[in-house]
Formats: C-alpha cells, structure tokens, sequence
C-alpha cells in the first residue's frame, strides 16, 4: 500500500547511451539527477538505470537510485520499474519501486524500506519526481529490536516473536 509522500524533486537526465541490443530488446543507460527534499532533508538522487524496449514500445528499467543529504549521508536501493517514452524520446513517465539500504545513522528509517518512486519529463528534459512510502512502518528514527511491539499469536499459529 502506498502512503505518505516523502519527498519531492526536480532535476534533469544528464547521460544517455545505447547499449547493445539483448532478449529483452534495445537497451539504453540512462541516468538521472534530481534535487529536493526528503521530509526535512535537502538531497540529491542520482539513479542510473538501463532500460529495455518491450514490445508495445514501454520500457522495462532496472538501476540503482542513490540519495545522498547536503552533510553528505547516503542511502542507496535498488529500482525496478517501467516507463513510457515521452513524445521527446525520453523517459517520459517512470513509475518504479525502490528498496533502501544504508549505514547512516541519519537516513537509518530508510533503511529495508520499500518507496514508490515517479518521475515526469517534460519536453525540455527536466524532471519532476515524487517518492512515496510503501508499506504501514511509521518513518523516523527507527527502533532496537527489544522496542519492537509485540504481536499477538493467532490461536494455532506460530508466534512471530
């Protein structure tokens, strides 16, 4: 389920290159550079994919989408997604999924957090994206394992503590 929105950014794609052509179809890496803001932080992601023409024209796209905060924290996840191309030739509109990792203390609640990420490019190339929260977790600070609630056994089950 998505809910909250978490961020939102604007940026450019500033590389392009064709990649040989494989079973999935033309491929192309792209990447992409968008500033904004992430709850309170300032960031900039970075997502380098390599998209794949399907038939019907969509693109299938894998990458990886890089945060990092003006003091220089960093979270990274894995994308996976799909586009349509824009009448320019570009991404168009990108709709994926991305899960998190990081070792920093201060993005550390977006750590194994799934987001659903878009982005929008116009026909000057400029982008425009939004990140959402996929899931019930609450964002913030995250908590030790022995702070975790405890749920509950349903009669018959196992317990999941």
């Amino acid at each position: 389920m998505i809910s909250e929105q978490m961020g939102e950014f604007r940026g450019k794609i500033i590389s392009r290159r064709r990649l040989p052509e494989d079973d999935l179809g033309p491929r192309e890496e792209v990447i992409l550079e968008e500033n904004g803001q992430l709850l309170s932080l300032n960031v900039k992601n970075i997502l380098t994919a390599v998209t794949a023409t399907r038939p019907g024209g969509n693109l299938y796209l894998e990458g990886r989408l890089t945060m990092v905060t003006s003091d220089g924290d960093i979270a990274a996840g894995n994308a996976l997604g799909t586009a349509k191309p824009g009448d320019n030739g570009g991404l168009g509109s990108l709709r994926c999924a991305v899960h998190f990792d990081t070792a920093s203390r201060q993005l550390g609640w977006v750590k194994n957090m799934i987001a659903y990420w878009e982005t929008e490019q116009d026909q000057d190339g400029k982008t425009r994206g939004k990140l959402w929260r996929w899931g019930l977790r609450p964002h913030g600070p995250q908590l030790p394992p022995e702070d975790w609630p405890v749920f509950a056994a349903v009669p018959g089950s196992t317990s999941i503590n």
